[in-house]
């Protein structure tokens, strides 16, 4: 059974996130977001973006988050990342940060100091991916996966897929997830057609990276975000240029959210006990 489209949302405009960060903005309404794109809370898409060289790294500096978690995914340039339980890398081009924030930290992202000093140019997804109320207060942790460790397959009418998290063609992605989610990035030549099995009890989105096409029919652009009604178990896809898309499927929590910002909690209770410890310093710091 096809699934359909519930609507497709192009950016309104743009926010920037620190001076390193030029966000879209996307007017998709909460309750939409909280029936059909739960387990995400945010799909966040910064489209290429030109850089000059500059010696003071660009960004956002250090800034809480608990409750939930980050998933950097990075098509463009290059990202230097910390927290205050200790973390601190690089990620490249192809690469994906996964951030368990839990039951709190705190968190900085800039352009790395290479990518600064040369000038390019940035593309990049965040996602933010809801924890079950049972999980919000475990320890924070963090997955640097490589570009070289998402496994890919080539299938046939001209289809790559990248197995970052869940399964797909028999590949395993690397990421280690608390509830049932699946992200596929797809590149898909121009004048090629593919169908996609999608899991019949996962709530399904996608993000239009790159190109034009057409999903379950309905054109497509790139910026894009694609947000899929619940129910069935197939989507075809038919490129009209080359194109790149991120496919998000996830199980539905099914809880109730309660949210302030980077703090997503399940009651209002929780939201202050959150708030409680970002004030007293139990996220920590970075120096």
């Amino acid at each position: 059974m096809r699934k359909q489209i519930y609507d497709v949302y192009s950016p309104s405009g743009f926010h920037w996130v620190g001076n390193g960060f030029k966000s879209n903005n996307y007017d998709i309404p909460q309750t939409v977001i909280k029936k059909l794109l739960d387990p995400f809370l945010m799909i966040g898409l910064a489209p290429p973006k030109a850089f000059e060289p500059t010696e003071k790294q660009r960004g956002v500096g250090s800034h809480p988050h608990a409750g939930f978690e980050t998933v950097t995914l990075v098509y463009e340039g290059e990202l230097a990342h910390a927290d205050s339980a200790g973390n601190r890398g690089v990620l490249r081009e192809g690469g994906v940060q996964w951030m368990t924030a839990g039951r709190g930290l705190m968190h900085e992202e800039f352009h790395s100091a290479d990518f600064s000093r040369q000038g390019g140019v940035l593309s990049m997804s965040q996602l933010w991916v809801n924890l079950p109320k049972s999980l919000k207060k475990i320890d924070p942790a963090y997955q640097d996966i490589e570009p070289e460790a998402i496994p890919s397959v080539e299938l046939s009418g001209g289809l790559r897929i990248r197995v970052i998290a869940g399964e797909y063609a028999g590949l395993k992605g690397p990421a280690s997830t608390h509830t049932p989610i699946r992200i596929l990035d797809i590149s898909i030549l121009a004048d090629r057609e593919a169908v996609l099995d999608i899991p019949l009890d996962h709530n399904t989105s996608a993000i239009i990276i790159t190109g034009n096409a057409s999903i379950l029919g309905r054109s497509v652009s790139a910026e894009d975000i694609v947000l899929f009604d619940r129910g069935g178990s197939t989507l075809d896809i038919s490129a009209e240029e080359d194109s790149r898309i991120i496919l998000l499927s996830g199980l539905p929590i099914e809880e109730p959210i309660v949210q302030y910002g980077p703090f997503v909690a399940s009651s209002q209770e929780d939201l202050m006990s959150i708030f409680k410890d970002f004030e007293s310093g139990k996220m920590g710091s970075l120096s």
